[in-house]
């Protein structure tokens, strides 16, 4: 569903909040989150530290506090951003950007298309964006987090474009009790990329 209402992160978090109790969970949890699933997962553990029995962060995203672009601010220049920028075929087609060999995901613009077919995905996504850019920088709560003794797990592909590696030294500063485990040979979407190497390492840090 795509729901018309504010896409900003006290909705993602109260989504998840209220997920766990549908599901009856009540013990704490293992809390993964990937690009801007990172900034998600950190408000809700910062809302609701009791809930959470780790972290695995993947190439995370974090809210910046990065200024609103004029495409962002409504649904009329947003449709004519992507009108003249090639529509739902060029937004699909700039997914393969998360990776470092895009020819080796033959089927990933097909997949992705997929979800374009439901009504309200392409506005769910302007005011998703549009929220982070306007939301407080996170600095704070990942430092806060940081000082908990709870288990943290970082996994980063060398070679992400779009949140570079070298990123990875501050949040390990912040977190001084977060694993790093880098991963050649992958950009955004490691997991995907190099499974041999995220599949074990993820598997050993729940065994742990």
């Amino acid at each position: 569903d795509r729901p018309d209402l504010k896409y900003d992160l006290d909705t993602f978090v109260r989504q998840l909040d209220e997920l766990l109790d549908s599901l009856r969970i009540d013990q704490p949890v293992h809390l993964g989150g990937l690009s801007f699933g990172a900034a998600i997962v950190t408000e809700f553990t910062a809302k609701h530290p009791g809930r959470v029995r780790s972290l695995i962060y993947v190439d995370p995203v974090f809210n910046t506090g990065r200024q609103l672009r004029k495409e962002e601010r409504s649904p009329l220049a947003w449709t004519w951003y992507n009108v003249f920028n090639g529509g739902s075929e060029a937004m699909a087609q700039s997914q393969l950007d998360d990776f470092l060999h895009p020819e080796r995901q033959p089927d990933w613009v097909a997949r992705y298309k997929v979800g374009q077919q439901w009504k309200g995905t392409r506005e769910s996504l302007r005011r998703t964006r549009a929220q982070v850019a306007v939301a407080p920088h996170q600095g704070d709560l990942v430092r806060q987090i940081g000082t908990d003794p709870r288990p943290v797990l970082i996994v980063w592909g060398r070679q992400d474009s779009g949140a570079p590696f070298s990123e990875s030294t501050a949040l390990l500063a912040a977190m001084p009790h977060a694993t790093l485990v880098p991963v050649d040979s992958a950009g955004h979407l490691p997991h995907i990329e190099q499974p041999r190497i995220v599949v074990p390492a993820v598997a050993r840090f729940l065994r742990g």
